[in-house]
């Protein structure tokens, strides 16, 4: 989320925090291997990104409209596109990549480029 997170959100010291700072990798000065990695608690950063941004929680309810159908509409989309053709919407996009570019790309730029990844 640090990368594609807006500038105004990474402002903010609190939120910035936790959105860009990875977790200790526990190597460095007497971390050793074995030291716990902290890691972030997606609850309160939630909270208080709604805190800071959705004053009384207006606009909340929309956005979590919106996930839902993104999320039903990717699902939808994934089960149509695989029984048409048999491709899984993800190698689709590394396709429709490819031909966009001409049929070339590095592996580098062809992993900038696409959208959809086999995670999700």
């Amino acid at each position: 989320m640090g990368e594609g997170a807006p500038q105004h959100l990474l402002a903010k010291p609190d939120v910035a925090d936790s959105i860009t700072s990875p977790p200790p990798t526990g190597r460095g000065r007497g971390g050793g291997l074995l030291a716990p990695a902290r890691q972030p608690d997606v609850a309160d950063l939630l909270d208080r990104l709604v805190v800071n941004e959705l004053p009384g929680r207006r606009g909340l309810e929309a956005w979590s409209a919106l996930l839902r159908a993104h999320a039903r509409l990717v699902r939808r989309l994934e089960t149509d596109l695989e029984k048409e053709t048999g491709l899984a919407l993800a190698d689709f996009d590394v396709l429709a990549q490819l031909a966009v570019a001409g049929g070339e790309l590095r592996m580098t730029d062809l992993a900038d480029r696409a959208l959809i990844s086999r995670s999700g």
